[in-house]
């Protein structure tokens, strides 16, 4: 049997959902069948405001030459384009999905205070660990870490 010694946030909501789920997914490691579309749009999202915030602090590109349209197509294309196994889009369809997912990406770049936040990030998809404590005992449980990802990291105004 494997013996799981890290958990990310996604892997505790598999378990809480369904434990054999987790099993397969994560001890026996058996292929998805398919994926959620809102998986999807979460992914699509991430990796265009990624993309953006990098061009734009790279000095790449400049401000007004961005384009949130052309970012959320190459990052909507590379995602759908990278599956390797179906799509459950859900009952509103891939056409809602989309249509969600860029006017999210949109919306973060077309903020007025846009250059503000951009300043104020100070990394982007930053890996933490915690340990993970029994709470009957209130001590750690050895080997056991609860990974994650912070998607960023901002500098308060103050």
């Amino acid at each position: 049997m494997s013996r799981v010694t890290v958990l990310s946030a996604s892997q505790c909501s598999t378990y809480a959902g369904c434990s054999l789920r987790w099993h397969l997914r994560y001890v026996e490691r058996a292929p998805e069948e398919s994926r959620s579309g809102a998986l999807v749009v979460g992914s699509v999202v991430h990796a265009a405001l990624a993309s953006g915030i990098h061009e734009l602090r790279s000095g790449e590109t400049r401000m007004e030459e961005l384009d949130p349209g052309v970012i959320f197509k190459k990052a909507w294309d590379a995602e759908l384009q990278s599956a390797d196994v179906p799509t459950k889009w859900g009952t509103k369809g891939e056409a809602s999905a989309k249509k969600t997912a860029e006017g999210l990406v949109r919306a973060f770049f077309d903020a007025e205070d846009l250059p503000k936040r951009i300043a104020r990030i100070v990394d982007l998809d930053v890996k933490f660990e915690i340990p993970v404590v029994n709470p009957t005992t209130g001590f750690e449980v050895p080997d056991l870490k609860l990974l994650g990802f912070l998607d960023g990291v901002e500098r308060r105004e103050d």
